[in-house]
């Protein structure tokens, strides 16, 4: 069990005993919030931009790495969907971690701040709450972006069916 209590502190607990208690060493920042992955490896966000990933072996921290989230700051919360992305939810907005543990930010018009949660429903849909925009539905889009996919600049096209 990992707990990130409301000082920023991270506990890592079994059997309920404490087997570890981490902070932050950078003053400016602290642990928000964490989550284990099925292949024991703990995610452990902070209030600036950074989501530390950390291989567990005996409940003990072995290998660090950083995932950087640019401009998204302060994270609130990690949760994982059927695809098996890492979504996060920041005060600056919502984005995913990718394969090769990229963050991918997730354009959302005016739904860019204070996100504080995500779920998948299971139609796939995610939902996203905010407490400042209240909820925002994402759903898969039906559309291809064709000029996306070939790579190729926008531009007007004008066809003609027979």
């Amino acid at each position: 069990i990992s707990i990130v209590t409301n000082a920023g502190s991270l506990f890592l607990l079994k059997d309920l005993k404490v087997q570890g208690q981490y902070e932050l060493e950078k003053p400016e920042s602290y642990y928000t919030s964490c989550y284990f992955q099925k292949d024991d490896q703990l995610l452990v966000a902070t209030s600036g931009n950074e989501v530390y990933q950390w291989d567990m072996i005996n409940h003990k921290r072995k290998e660090e790495r950083i995932i950087s989230t640019g401009k998204f700051s302060n994270i609130h919360s990690m949760q994982m969907d059927e695809e098996n992305h890492l979504w996060l939810c920041t005060d600056s907005g919502v984005g995913y971690v990718d394969k090769e543990n990229q963050f991918i930010p997730v354009k959302t018009g005016a739904f860019n701040s204070s996100v504080d949660n995500m779920t998948q429903n299971y139609q796939g849909n995610l939902w996203f709450a905010s407490s400042r925009l209240g909820v925002l539905k994402l759903c898969k889009n039906a559309f291809s972006n064709v000029y996306e996919q070939s790579q190729t600049a926008e531009k007007v096209v004008n066809s003609v069916v027979k």
